[in-house]
């Protein structure tokens, strides 16, 4: 990459490793089945996928079905088991009562022992984790969901099989297109 940069030459370098891809691209064309179906930076890619495929390729996503309870200037005011986000999106064609794809990314859970006082915790349970490291990787069970939480490893959590409260960082929560 340090070659290629100081030459400054434009590369096309074809993988399918995806962290590979995030960590020296500039630019990412994200193809399936012959057609690109994304472009965009590596940020652009992770953090605001155009679809569920693009989602689900780079990175771990967890899929969530909410329901949109107001359309405001700068977002929709979305719903999940009694709890509501605001999320940003500058698309439109939705109204209030449509339910909506998201998407939200491991680390943009937190795994709290008891309700947050402020709106926007979901009752889970633990079921499996495992260390990685600088993260623990938990596998929870929200709803008839199971939704992955990415969690500092120095972060002191909660047995397995334990009850636990799941606060979503809402900057964290994106709208997919459906496809």
């Amino acid at each position: 990459m340090q070659i290629q940069r100081s030459l400054g030459k434009t590369t096309i370098y074809v993988t399918h490793d995806q962290e590979e891809a995030l960590s020296i691209s500039d630019y990412i064309a994200l193809m399936d089945q012959g057609r690109i179906i994304q472009f965009g930076t590596p940020q652009e890619i992770y953090y605001r996928p155009l679809n569920p495929f693009a989602a689900d390729f780079i990175g771990n996503a967890n899929f969530i079905r909410v329901r949109i309870r107001q359309i405001v200037d700068d977002g929709l005011v979305v719903e999940l088991d009694g709890s509501t986000f605001q999320v940003p999106y500058g698309g439109s064609g939705f109204k209030a009562n449509d339910f909506i794809s998201m998407v939200v990314r491991p680390e943009a859970l937190r795994l709290l022992d008891k309700k947050p006082d402020r709106q926007g915790g979901i009752k889970g349970i633990i079921k499996a984790r495992s260390f990685m490291g600088g993260i623990t990787r938990y596998w929870i069970a929200v709803r008839d969901m199971e939704w992955i939480a990415d969690v500092p490893s120095i972060s002191s959590r909660p047995p397995e099989k334990q009850e636990v409260w799941v606060e979503i960082d809402p900057k964290g929560l994106h709208v997919l297109r459906e496809s």
